[in-house]
């Protein structure tokens, strides 16, 4: 069952909040200071309070410094190395304490492309129940970094989450975590603020990202689509996905399936039609390949669309896009919310925030 609730207009939830009007005060964060981090032992200090500070300093124009946003990104690579291509994820159990106290708050959040908007990254964020946690954990549907310019916190800010708490999020990779894209922007951001060191950590991260996701035995979560009616569960979680090489040309089987899957489209024609951007697969390839493969259907991102959101195929498959386009005032963005009570679906719309608002740093305390 997919149900659905919409927010067209969210600006009354971004007023000022009195107690926090020095906000914009520089956070310094060092990696060998108490709160921050650690300085032997190897792991960041496991506090909410943590990743506030970090997201407050990346969100009013500051940057970790160096040894700190290396030290996350090392172990966020640590981390994506030991994922197999595909993931299995469950949704949050209910237990009866829980039950008692909040039958609904329980989910999991799917969100589409972000491109580097680091300000509806936290928007969502706060207007969605604050970071995310066990009972909320989040799922980045590739197309994180790239086109806006603030890719690098958006993807530090991903991975400090992770190793704070590796179930609260999983990552996937999109078309522009391949080579053809990251070697623009985001490499020029993270040259300005860093150097080459730690770009070449990033670069690996992106390689190692997984490609998909099977949420609670029967929703595919991937960023493009699937490549043929034919390809098993099995297949896909078989791929060797650790590859910067630019899809063009001579391709191994591997690189042929990753193209489609972070490029592929939905279309209303049946069958599979190539395109200049991969190719599109139809009402009867969907079909086909949730039945062979015991699904319900697939949650996808990779397309831009207006209202932020498209239900195709008769409900088979659902694209969200999360980065409303920064040239026209009407476009939203959306995400969805999928509950662990009963299974259903809410997609939730924004409207693109262009710079950065004062906001009470309490709300994203889960």
């Amino acid at each position: 069952m997919i149900a659905f609730t919409f927010h067209a207009n969210l600006s009354s939830l971004l007023e000022n909040d009195g107690n926090f009007k020095n906000a914009n005060r520089k956070q310094e964060i060092h990696r060998n200071t108490k709160s921050n981090t650690r300085k032997h032992d190897g792991r960041i200090d496991n506090t909410t309070t943590v990743i506030i500070d970090a997201i407050r300093k990346m969100y009013n124009g500051g940057h970790l410094n160096r040894e700190y946003a290396k030290y996350i990104l090392l172990q966020g690579r640590d981390m994506m190395a030991k994922l197999p291509s595909f993931c299995n994820v469950s949704l949050p159990t209910i237990d009866d304490d829980f039950k008692k106290r909040n039958l609904s708050k329980k989910r999991i959040t799917v969100v589409g492309d972000i491109h580097g908007n680091y300000n509806n990254m936290i928007h969502i964020f706060r207007t969605n129940g604050g970071l995310p946690s066990k009972d909320n954990p989040y799922i980045f549907n590739g197309d994180l970094t790239d086109k806006d310019y603030q890719g690098i916190q958006c993807l530090l800010t991903a991975l400090l989450i992770k190793v704070y708490c590796n179930e609260c999020l999983h990552l996937l990779r999109g078309n522009h975590e391949l080579r053809d894209y990251y070697n623009g922007i985001m490499k020029s951001q993270v040259l300005r603020v860093y150097d080459e060191e730690i770009w070449l950590i990033v670069r690996d991260i992106f390689n190692l990202l997984p490609l998909g996701i099977v949420l609670d035995n029967r929703i595919l979560v991937v960023h493009g689509g699937i490549p043929s009616a034919n390809i098993t569960l099995n297949e896909l979680q078989s791929i060797n996905r650790t590859t910067d090489e630019i899809f063009h040309g001579n391709m191994t089987k591997d690189q042929s399936l990753i193209e489609e899957l972070v490029w592929a489209e939905e279309d209303e024609e049946n069958g599979i039609t190539v395109s200049r951007r991969g190719i599109y697969f139809g009402p009867d390839i969907s079909k086909e390949f949730l039945q062979r493969n015991n699904l319900e259907y697939i949650i996808k991102g990779h397309t831009y669309i207006p209202k932020g959101f498209r239900i195709a195929h008769e409900g088979r498959v659902v694209t969200l896009h999360s980065a409303p386009s920064k040239l026209s005032s009407r476009d939203y963005g959306a995400y969805a919310n999928i509950y662990s009570n009963d299974g259903s679906m809410h997609i939730e719309q924004f409207r693109r925030l262009n710079q950065s608002i004062s906001i009470d740093w309490r709300s994203l305390v889960p």
